[in-house]
């Protein structure tokens, strides 16, 4: 009886589960900034609102660029020359077809003035070439010019909340500056470090409940396992494990303690 009381109290301590503290981070928490410099001109959402991906949150000041694509259009849409040279050619052409025969049948026109016909020819089509060219490059200058024009709009790269604008409008935005802070918490994680001796019992996917305080309150979450870290830290001895867990209804805030219990296997 005494051994089997020993043996029991001596499971019951080894299966005791160990606690591991840990932060609640979003599964996505993002830094925005614009790729080129200009003047803040509207802002199209506040702190603490939803964006869906593609929102526009904030926009610079764009009328140069904006006349630029309306020039660059204009240039595209004039094919008068196009047009007027496409007839010259159709005329020039058949008054070369004529000489050519003329000059085979009755020899009533110089060979001389038969070369002049073809190299008028041949000089018309090499313009229309070119202008036909023109019109490509112009085609990706305007293209370009619209592109450029997108990258006055800062816009959302998914859905989620914003949670920090740090500047107004007026102020100048500078290239590459953070300016906007964008989160999406629908899914969140824990992560967490444990000792090497209850990793054994850590798989990937493997369920856990989450303590997490919030509010005031006690909430419990059930997540799983996404990461393991294949190494063991140097300076701790403890093993990095992220355990993700679904946050829909968005009631956990981020930055909030949560606790973790792994119980060791025999």
């Amino acid at each position: 009886m005494m051994i089997r009381a020993f043996i029991f109290l001596f499971i019951s301590i080894y299966l005791q589960a160990q606690s591991y503290n840990g932060i609640v981070e979003p599964i996505k928490k993002v830094n925005l900034s614009l790729s080129i410099d200009g003047i803040l001109k509207k802002i199209y959402v506040k702190e603490g609102e939803n964006v869906k991906k593609e929102n526009i949150i904030l926009s610079i000041d764009s009328k140069i660029q904006e006349l630029e694509v309306k020039q660059k259009k204009v240039l595209l849409k004039n094919n008068k020359n196009i047009f007027y040279l496409k007839k010259e050619i159709a005329v020039v052409n058949d008054m070369y077809k004529m000489s050519k025969s003329l000059y085979k049948k009755t020899g009533s026109i110089s060979k001389n003035e038969l070369n002049n016909y073809e190299l008028k020819y041949y000089n018309l089509k090499n313009d229309f070439e070119s202008l036909l060219n023109n019109k490509k490059i112009e085609k990706i200058q305007y293209q370009l010019a619209n592109e450029k024009l997108k990258l006055y709009n800062l816009k959302a790269p998914f859905d989620g909340i914003i949670t920090k604008i740090s500047l107004d409008i007026g102020e100048w935005c500078t290239r590459g500056e953070a300016i906007v802070e964008l989160v999406d918490s629908t899914v969140c994680f824990v992560e967490t470090n444990i000792k090497v001796s209850d990793i054994e019992s850590v798989k990937l996917n493997k369920k856990y409940i989450i303590t997490i305080k919030s509010d005031n309150s006690i909430v419990k979450k059930e997540g799983k396992v996404t990461y393991i870290s294949p190494v063991v830290d140097s300076s701790s001895g403890l093993v990095l494990i992220k355990i993700e867990f679904d946050n829909k209804a968005l009631e956990i805030r981020p930055g909030v303690l949560a606790t973790i219990e792994i119980k060791k296997q025999i």
